[in-house]
């Protein structure tokens, strides 16, 4: 297990220490606290690329309806599921989070790129010091001469 970092102002943090936390973030599973049914639902969501109507899902799964409906409402309150009720009630996976590990690359790419990139310019602002220091001290040289 990570150890996790202690309590810092998020937008203090270096590139490299979001880095670390967006670690944090995939390693949770959610999936192990759900019940068998919304595990059962997401599942079955996952099959049907993301998507299905509340009708197909309860042939599908084939539980009763207040027992899917109530499992469903957990989901779409923890954020796992959407839900859109127009002429029949359509389930969405929630991209951001069946989508997360690829998410979580991508931030963790910029960010080292990001981190990469703030190493080069202090790089280049160090060696603009020096130069300048240098021209200074040549100035200083002539106007003793």
């Amino acid at each position: 297990m990570k150890k996790m970092p202690a309590y810092e102002n998020i937008f203090e943090l270096s590139n490299l220490k979001l880095c670390g936390m967006t670690d944090f973030l995939e390693d949770i599973q959610v999936e192990e606290l759900m019940n068998k049914t919304q595990r059962k639902i997401i599942e079955i969501l996952k099959s049907h690329d993301g998507y299905m109507i509340q009708r197909d899902l309860l042939k599908e799964i084939g539980l009763n309806e207040k027992t899917i409906t109530s499992n469903i409402k957990k989901l779409e309150k923890s954020g796992l599921v959407l839900t859109d009720r127009g002429s029949a009630k359509d389930i969405f996976l929630n991209p951001a989070w069946f989508k997360r590990s690829d998410l979580f690359k991508a931030v963790r790419k910029n960010l080292l790129e990001n981190a990469q990139l703030s190493r080069e310019v202090e790089k280049l602002l160090a060696e603009i010091d020096l130069q300048k220091s240098k021209i200074f001290e040549r100035k200083r040289a002539r106007v003793k001469a």
